[in-house]
């Protein structure tokens, strides 16, 4: 009898679930349903791959050549030890996220400095000065980058950044948001950011609650801009003003530079920025105090 084989020549899909709470199960799947429709158009098949099953760090990972035509790592954090085992695979790798962290491998992300430099402008725009900011330079590049644009916005509009009304968080959670937001409270009024922006929607949905638990109301008090348009954010009390990441551009994105650089592997790394887009809801408001 004949042994069939099949070569499946796929698209694995690895590290999905890495941050399995807070908006991430969103965020992954909305950028899958790209993947999947992109690759569609190429004729490809798409694998989901668990990121234990490729963290080899001293042989090839049981996953190579012989199995599929490239690698799509997601982030939102990079391990070493999986960026290894993409890189002894031997495969055209593409990184969602992870321009800063693993360079040498081509990458599509949103425009985090750019959409959330914009966030910030929005609040200026509209009268704010004092801006409180919830960051988390210490959890992955993008972060970072949305830390950096909130320093530029400030810089350009010629408003004084106080260190007091910067509160960092090492996990971008609701929980987190919520302490972040009760250090930039004070009891003296006249110090108080009358808006703020956050790294993302969980925090900013932390600061929400404690906003309200001090008695404070948004956006008459205080404003409040998030980044992500998570599933929660349209229903959050009040709506949140955020800045909605393309997911499904991401997706189709990644899938066109992986085959490029499986049609061409001399391509040189290339990292795509999609643009995020502003959605103004109830959350923020013009200032209504000095």
């Amino acid at each position: 009898m004949d042994v069939i084989t099949v070569d499946f020549k796929s698209i694995a899909v690895v590290g999905l679930g890495i941050a399995s709470d807070h908006n991430q199960p969103n965020f992954f799947d909305d950028v899958l349903r790209g993947i999947l429709q992109a690759a569609g158009r190429y004729d490809r098949d798409v694998t989901i791959v668990r990121r234990s099953l490729w963290e080899w760090p001293d042989h090839p990972p049981i996953f190579s050549q012989d199995h599929y035509l490239g690698i799509i790592v997601l982030g939102p954090s990079f391990p070493e030890t999986l960026i290894k085992g993409a890189e002894i695979s031997g495969l055209p790798t593409v990184t969602i996220g992870g321009a800063n962290e693993c360079p040498e491998f081509s990458s599509v992300d949103v425009d985090n400095y750019n959409s959330a430099r914009a966030a910030v402008q929005h609040l200026i725009d509209i009268g704010h000065k004092r801006i409180g900011y919830i960051s988390g330079t210490s959890i992955a590049g993008w972060a970072a980058e949305r830390h950096r644009a909130y320093v530029d916005a400030m810089i350009s509009a010629n408003l004084v950044i106080e260190e007091s009304l910067i509160a960092s968080v090492d996990f971008a959670g609701v929980n987190e948001g919520y302490d972040a937001m009760r250090r930039l409270l004070d009891d003296d009024v006249s110090d108080r950011p009358s808006a703020v922006a956050t790294v993302n929607d969980d925090t900013a949905q932390g600061a929400l609650n404690k906003i309200y638990e001090t008695g404070l109301r948004v956006p008459i008090d205080i404003s409040v801009v998030g980044f992500d348009d998570n599933q929660n954010s349209a229903s959050a009390l009040p709506p949140l003003t955020t800045i909605r990441q393309p997911k499904h551009a991401i997706g189709t994105k990644v899938v066109e530079t992986l085959m490029a650089a499986i049609i061409n592997p001399a391509l040189p790394p290339e990292h795509v920025a999609v643009p995020g887009e502003l959605i103004i809801r109830a959350s923020t408001n013009r200032v209504r105090r000095k």
